[in-house]
């Protein structure tokens, strides 16, 4: 089954897939066979056109994000991918961090 990891630019599929889930992709780990599963159980389950992926690689970040249509695709894929970590960067949100701990938070800044 061929690949259906989206052509269009992340941007592009930032509007047309509103609920996106990144995927951690622990350094020295490719995920590629898992990815390529997930891409077959996607176009099987989830339908192509109903879902992208694209690669998430920042600055101390190495994820895969997975764009849906809806939530309830996006829950169906987690349920049937419980080896898939999510990856949360809110650990790097200074504002996320004071709530964490009871304090009030800086002015709020785009990264």
């Amino acid at each position: 089954m061929s690949s259906s990891r989206s052509t269009q630019p992340p941007q592009a599929d930032d509007r047309a897939f509103p609920i996106r889930i990144l995927i951690r992709n622990p350094v020295g780990d490719t995920l590629a066979l898992r990815l390529t599963e997930a891409q077959a159980w996607l176009n099987e389950n989830i339908g192509r056109g109903e879902w992208a992926m694209h690669g998430q690689a920042r600055i101390g970040l190495h994820a895969m994000g997975v764009y849906f249509r809806s939530v309830e695709a996006a829950a169906r894929f987690l349920e049937a991918h419980p080896r898939f970590e999510l990856e949360d960067t809110t650990e790097r949100l200074a504002h996320l961090q004071a709530a964490r701990l009871g304090r009030t938070a800086p002015a709020h800044s785009t990264p």
